[in-house]
């Protein structure tokens, strides 16, 4: 067996993800082969098991401005091995000029779950940059950047799917997925884009796609659009129980399952479930203003999905009413409400949890998922701690946390479990977007603060127009009380008119030197 090619390296061909490589290499025989890599204190090997003639295997989980050794070895379908002569070399470039400031304060590897975590961060849409700017990250068990992609926009949920590809939502309304050198591979639009249709993309019959995004068993994806309705009567302030009153245009959330070939599977309504006259803080936010429904009333503003399969359910927050909700899938209807019991009228009693002793209620939050025990881990983010026309707990007093509950479903009962953050030494308020993600393999969690705003006198603050808006993510143990063992700030430490930086939430994603 001999090379008719022998081994090369070169750089992705994909400009926008530049840490990853590609070697190539073919045989005069079928041959299965061995790429064992070393540099920045780090050595693997990607075993490629796929007997062929022509092989060519991209490198990922490569370190930034990194020289790297590179030895390839093949071996025929008889077990003749033959090993290249020459060592590749390739070096990965540095990080570009713009890239939000990562500083990574903690790190313990070995306490570490063993995995990538790929987040978005970028500038806020609010931010008074000229250019804005938007990355997807990844960050290694060693707290190292191994993975970067330029993203277009600004970036909303990011989930693995089945296939191994990342599916990334805009935040207007778009739905891409990619591959880890960062082509895309799919694109999905709502109606909301009918008229400026992305290329090669599939229609999806519905007004938007917002927030959030889970694959579903069957393969299909869910997630949240909306529709509009006139209600008359209706509140104009959530701070004032005296304004008047008007009719008012109301933005309701819908939950859409869809195929990948677009078509709907399945649509919920929120205005069916849930009492359209019930404010929370944050009615007359400009979410839906900012993208094109000027006057849309931002009643529930649902941003998170995720799907239970013990029971064929999706979990959702709804975060104007200060609740998490659980939905039969296939009735649509009602099977539970977490959180306050404040302002609901008499027909949702009987779906009200029942708190445990010492439970406090979610407030604003953000990221529902189900954990392989079945409980439920949530961002509560914790805006005013209270409802129209509760007094609200002021910023400066006011701190976010990652908690998990647990409900019986039966007994209409749930009790908290763990949490990570109230307040404490080092309290955080982070007063929109974040997430909470529990790790299968350690246990451990992995919180992202991602929209923590401060005044120019370093005080919490929710003026996230105005102040400045920092990241801080960290994993700690799932225990009681929690261990820090990974700490990450993103912030401008310029002491005159610093920028501000946001991410929406993380995602696991295994080792990328073993995929």
């Amino acid at each position: 067996m001999e090379f008719t090619n022998p081994p090369s390296v070169a750089p992705n061909p994909n400009e926008t993800m530049p840490l990853a490589a590609i070697v190539s290499f073919a045989t005069d025989a079928p041959s299965r082969a061995t790429i064992a890599v070393s540099g920045g204190g780090h050595s693997w090997s990607v075993d490629i098991d796929q007997a062929a003639t022509e092989h060519s295997h991209p490198l990922l989980g490569l370190c930034v401005g990194t020289d790297y050794e590179i030895a390839v070895s093949v071996r025929d379908e008889d077990s003749n091995a033959l090993a290249a002569d020459e060592l590749l070399r390739f070096t990965t470039p540095p990080l570009p000029d713009d890239f939000p400031p990562l500083d990574v304060q903690l790190c313990e590897p070995a306490a570490r779950e063993p995995a990538t975590m790929i987040f978005p961060v970028g500038h806020p849409p609010m931010s008074k940059v000229e250019q804005k700017v938007n990355f997807l990250v990844g960050i290694d068990q060693n707290g190292d950047i191994v993975w970067h992609r330029r993203m277009p926009g600004q970036v909303h949920d990011i989930q693995r799917l089945s296939n191994g590809n990342l599916l990334w939502m805009t935040g207007n309304f778009l739905l891409n997925e990619i591959d880890l050198l960062g082509n895309q591979v799919a694109s999905w639009y709502p109606l909301h884009h009918k008229d400026n249709p992305p290329s090669d993309g599939v229609l999806v019959p519905t007004q938007s796609f917002h927030h959030s995004i889970a694959e579903m068993p069957s393969g299909n994806f869910v997630t949240l659009s909306h529709e509009s309705r006139d209600f008359d009567n209706y509140a104009t302030s959530d701070t004032d129980p005296d304004a008047p009153k008007e009719t008012r245009s109301i933005i309701g959330d819908t939950i859409v399952e869809f195929t990948r070939q677009g078509e709907i599977v399945r649509e919920i309504k929120f205005f069916d479930l849930i009492d359209p006259y019930r404010i929370g803080y944050g009615l007359n936010d400009p979410f839906w203003h900012m993208r094109g429904y000027e006057g849309g009333v931002d009643w529930a503003h649902a941003n998170g999905i995720a799907y239970d399969a013990r029971d064929d359910s999706y979990v959702v927050s709804v975060r104007h009413q200060d609740a998490l909700v659980k939905i039969d899938r296939e009735t649509g209807e009602l099977r539970w409400i977490l959180g306050t019991h404040a302002n609901w009228g008499e027909r949702w009693q009987n779906l009200l949890l029942t708190p445990g002793e010492g439970l406090e209620w979610q407030y604003h939050q953000h990221d529902p998922s189900v954990t392989e025990a079945g409980t439920f881990m949530v961002f509560d983010n914790g805006n005013n701690r209270a409802v129209p026309f509760e007094p609200q707990l002021p910023p400066t007093e006011n701190a976010s946390r990652a908690v998990e509950f647990a409900v019986d479903a039966e007994a209409k009962t749930v009790e908290q479990v763990w949490s990570y953050g109230d307040g404490g030494d080092d309290p955080i308020y982070s007063t929109f977007v974040s997430g909470a993600y529990h790790l299968p393999e350690t246990g451990n969690v992995f919180v992202t603060f991602g929209g923590v705003t401060t005044d120019p006198e370093g005080r919490r603050s929710a003026n996230m127009r105005e102040h400045q808006i920092s990241v801080r993510m960290v994993e700690v143990t799932h225990t009681t009380p929690p261990k820090k063992v990974f700490e990450m700030v993103v912030k401008d430490t310029s002491t005159e008119d610093p920028t501000s930086w946001m991410a929406f939430r993380a995602e696991r994603v295994p080792d990328l030197r073993q995929l």
